[in-house]
């Protein structure tokens, strides 16, 4: 397996989510995304073997094994709640900038 780290994350977006279609925190988190006017990068599991194998990768050198994992500026923020949780402490939008 490779090694990767956020560091290696290439996108034109400044917010990466690695996700599934049958995952519903994946969609709470796309829709607080969209929601926001927030540009993002979904990469679904469940379609590319590339975006799991990714996942599974970055999962590894993180220690975190479920999804959504959800990058901004690639750093690594956590999942769905910690997304939610970010912007309620009014530190998302600030990332972006």
């Amino acid at each position: 397996m490779q090694v990767l780290t956020p560091a290696d994350l290439k996108s034109d977006k400044k917010v990466i989510l690695y996700g599934a279609t049958h995952c519903p925190y994946c969609s709470k988190a796309k829709a607080l995304l969209a929601n926001l006017n927030i540009e993002f990068e979904y990469r679904g599991t469940d379609v590319s073997a590339q975006f799991e194998q990714e996942r599974e990768a970055l999962g590894k050198h993180l220690n975190y094994e479920t999804i959504p994992m959800i990058f901004v500026n690639n750093q690594f923020i956590g999942g769905n709640s910690d997304l939610h949780e970010l912007h309620e402490k009014g530190g998302l939008l600030p990332l972006l900038k």
